[in-house]
């Protein structure tokens, strides 16, 4: 992005602004609120997307550390000693 190209958005902006400005209170709020509420839906869908793959990622490497932390003696493997054998 070159600086004509942000130069054109935020002039843009300024007139979406001003032309804003220029409404009633309610007229504001009745073409404001939807902009605002689809944001914050994008925004708690996001935030739960990326908290669900934290936890995830917790819980596997928790799983994993644990696996990694069990004594000989805790595995279920039955001990075979010379004298079953016959």
């Amino acid at each position: 992005m070159n600086s004509d190209s942000v130069i054109g958005i935020l002039s843009w902006w300024d007139g979406v602004e001003l032309w804003l400005s220029g409404r009633g209170f309610i007229l504001q709020t009745i073409i404001v609120m939807p902009v605002v509420l689809a944001l914050a839906y994008v925004m708690a869908v996001a935030g739960d997307r990326i908290l669900f793959l934290l936890f995830s990622t917790a819980n596997r490497v928790a799983r994993w550390y644990q696996v990694a932390r069990r004594h000989p003696a805790e595995n279920p493997v039955a001990v075979v000693v010379p004298g079953d054998l016959s």
